[in-house]
C-alpha cells in the first residue's frame, strides 16, 4: 500500500501535510478540494508572481517554458506577469537619458492632440551640439512618416542640414521636396 502525500500552503504561512492511503479513493477525493484550494491560494501568491516575473523578465525564460516548468497553461502565466505588474512586483523602468522625453512626448501628445510628437533627450551623453542632436533625432523621425506620392517641405538650417544627412536611404515614388521661405530673423535661435 502506497502513501500520497499532500503539501498544501495556505494563506502563505501554514503548511499543511496530509498523507492518504493510495488505495483509498473516496478519502483522495475528499481531498480534492484542498488541492483546488491549494492551486488557487498558489496562484495568487507573491512568491508565485515574482518567481514567474523573475524566470521570465530576468531569464528571459519563455513564457511557453514557464508554463511547462510549473504546470500552468500559458494563459495563466501570461497573467500572473500583468498581476505582478498590477501589485508592484514588477516596475519597468527605462534607465537611458530617453525615457523623460519618452515621457514628455506622450503628455504633449494628450494635451495639443498631436498625431506625432518627437522630443529630443536634452542629455545624451554625446559630444554634438543641440542643433546636430535634434537633427539626428528628427530625422528618424521623418523616416517613419515618408511616403509615396508626398511633398515635403523644408525650412534651412544647421538642424535641417543634419536631419538631411542623417535620413536613411529609401526607395519612395513620387516624392517632391520643396524649400519653406521666411525665416524669424537672419540669425534664428531656431536654428
Amino acid at each position: 500500500m502506497h502513501k500520497c502525500s499532500y503539501i498544501v500552503h495556505l494563506f502563505k504561512c501554514y503548511i499543511v501535510v496530509l498523507s492518504v492511503a493510495s488505495t483509498c479513493w473516496p478519502a483522495t477525493a475528499a481531498f480534492g478540494w484542498v488541492r483546488h484550494q491549494h492551486r488557487r491560494t498558489l496562484m495568487t501568491s507573491i512568491g508565485l508572481l515574482a518567481r514567474v516575473a523573475h524566470q521570465y523578465f530576468v531569464l528571459g525564460e519563455t513564457q511557453q517554458a514557464i508554463a511547462e516548468r510549473l504546470q500552468i497553461n500559458r494563459t495563466k502565466i501570461h497573467r500572473l506577469l500583468a498581476e505582478a505588474k498590477e501589485r508592484g512586483i514588477v516596475s519597468i523602468r527605462i534607465n537611458a537619458g530617453t525615457s523623460q522625453a519618452l515621457e514628455m512626448e506622450e503628455q504633449l501628445r494628450r494635451k495639443y492632440r498631436l498625431d506625432i510628437c518627437s522630443v529630443t533627450p536634452n542629455d545624451t551623453g554625446s559630444e554634438l551640439g543641440l542643433s546636430e542632436v535634434i537633427g539626428i533625432y528628427a530625422a528618424q523621425t521623418v523616416e517613419t512618416l515618408l511616403r509615396d506620392d508626398m511633398t515635403v517641405a523644408m525650412a534651412w538650417g544647421r538642424t535641417m542640414r543634419w536631419l538631411a544627412s542623417n535620413i536613411e536611404p529609401v526607395a519612395l515614388r513620387n516624392v517632391t521636396v520643396v524649400p519653406l521661405l521666411g525665416s524669424l530673423s537672419r540669425r534664428s535661435s531656431i536654428d
